[in-house]
């Protein structure tokens, strides 16, 4: 035989426990969320603190 079948044949552990997908899947996508928030409040300090620079020199 020229394919080893063996380790194809195992079932993956994602059929057997779906909860243990949607749970990872979950988790990413609070990853993501948390990522894109902190992003968003980077960017609020970050034109913030350019707004108080450019007043404080341009007064």
């Amino acid at each position: 035989m020229l394919f080893k079948t063996k380790k194809s044949m195992k079932v993956p552990d994602s059929l057997l426990n779906p909860n243990d997908n949607y749970n990872r899947l979950a988790q990413s996508i609070g990853k993501v969320i948390a990522v894109k928030r902190f992003n968003i409040v980077l960017t609020d300090l970050m034109a913030l603190s350019v707004t108080q620079y450019l007043q404080y020199n341009f007064k």
